[in-house]
């Protein structure tokens, strides 16, 4: 795992504001499609404190691989983790499809998912994802 010093998905906002930023879901599509090719350059560029966040919000989700009984739903410290980093990528004009991008792939990469049986894993990836869609179009946290 990269330091925010070393991982190229985390920019500081100078710097992001430099680069040109996702468009269109069209072009959110193509995103994603490149980083199932595994071209990182085409990730979106993201705060360190919203890069922080995901990370932390996923570990929390990640421990329901660990207990039987949860169907993958996020439990209550996940889901305002997950509720924060809707909030952060509100406020730093992420598209959705760029959020999902982001947390589909720090997903990937964390351990507790690695060693996790693949349909575990998808399930709670499916619930964390559907909420993170529920909270980031929320009419009361829209701006």
């Amino acid at each position: 795992m990269f330091s925010n010093a070393q991982n190229p998905l985390v920019m500081d906002h100078e710097k992001r504001a430099s680069f040109g930023q996702i468009q269109s879901s069209h072009e959110a599509h193509d995103t994603a499609r490149s980083i199932e090719r595994g071209r990182l350059a085409d990730l979106p560029i993201l705060r360190a404190d919203l890069h922080e966040s995901i990370h932390d919000a996923l570990r929390s989700a990640a421990r329901a691989l660990r207990h039987d009984g949860t169907n993958g739903e996020p439990d209550e410290r996940s889901r305002a983790a997950l509720n924060l980093v809707c909030t952060l990528a509100r406020r730093d004009e992420l598209h959705a499809e760029q959020l999902l991008v982001a947390l589909k792939d720090a997903w990937r990469r964390l351990p507790e998912v690695q060693s996790a049986p693949r349909t575990d894993a998808d399930v709670t990836l499916a619930c964390v994802v559907t909420h993170c869609i529920e909270e980031f179009y929320r009419p009361s946290k829209r701006n």
